[in-house]
């Protein structure tokens, strides 16, 4: 399938006087043996919703966030080694939404050899070590890493027979000179490509996105936001 197929954004025709903070909370387990999957990626996506956050040892997560009475929620969850899970949960219950356990499946290998993959036909984000980081000689941290998994139809990464150019772009930014390094990577056996963000000397909401060109089609990612905080006060 392709991102545009697997993502559907959810509609708000919603009564926004239904409108609550919600209590959300999942766990995240192992397909095969049941044991909980710790650090996996959890991206939230509802009508005033769109968190990032990670699992601990035991598996699970917490976040609160605006929602409407019986909008839809688009879960979706990567680790590593595993396949993608997307999931849509339907809000029945506005104070407290308790998703369905979401199983991952790890990739199998055979024969000594990893599993192979299709041609790449979406891109999600795998990881980010910094969602909030400095404005220039802050004293705060300056780069952020972010890393990107192309994957096939099959939600298998893609291996290096089919690796692919990723183009990274900043989308929207505050205009103080923060860049991308590189600019351009290929991607390597577990189908990632890895992209660092310096922040520049303004505060603002930088979005980044990763973008391949294959077979005349443009498959991109969704605009993968990072912070840039001011620095302390000028006299």
């Amino acid at each position: 399938q392709s991102e545009s197929e697997m993502i559907t954004y959810p509609n708000d025709d919603n009564n926004n006087n239904n409108t609550e903070q919600a209590l959300i909370t999942g766990q995240v387990v192992d397909q095969t043996t049941g044991f909980p999957i710790d650090s996996a990626l959890v991206r939230i996506i509802g009508n005033k919703l769109n968190v990032i956050l990670y699992t601990d040892v035991d598996g699970q997560f917490i976040t609160e966030g605006e929602v409407d009475l019986n909008e839809d929620l688009l879960i979706l969850t990567y680790k590593q080694n595993y396949k993608i899970d997307s999931i849509n949960v339907v809000v029945s219950d506005v104070n407290q939404i308790n998703i369905p356990q979401i199983r991952l499946t790890e990739f199998t290998s055979g024969g000594g050899g990893s599993t192979s993959s299709g041609d790449p036909v979406s891109i999600f984000l795998a990881g980010i070590s910094y969602t909030i980081i400095g404005v220039k000689e802050s004293g705060s941290q300056e780069t952020t890493q972010i890393t990107f998994v192309v994957q096939d139809s099959a939600g298998i990464p893609v291996d290096l027979d089919h690796s692919v150019i990723v183009n990274f772009s900043i989308g929207a930014g505050p205009g103080g000179g923060e860049f991308l390094s590189p600019y351009s990577v290929e991607t390597n056996g577990q189908g990632q490509a890895v992209v660092n963000l310096t922040s520049g000397t303004k505060a603002g909401v930088v979005q980044v996105i990763a973008r391949v060109v294959h077979l005349n089609n443009i498959i991109s990612s969704l605009p993968i936001g990072v912070t840039i905080h001011g620095g302390l006060p000028d006299y």
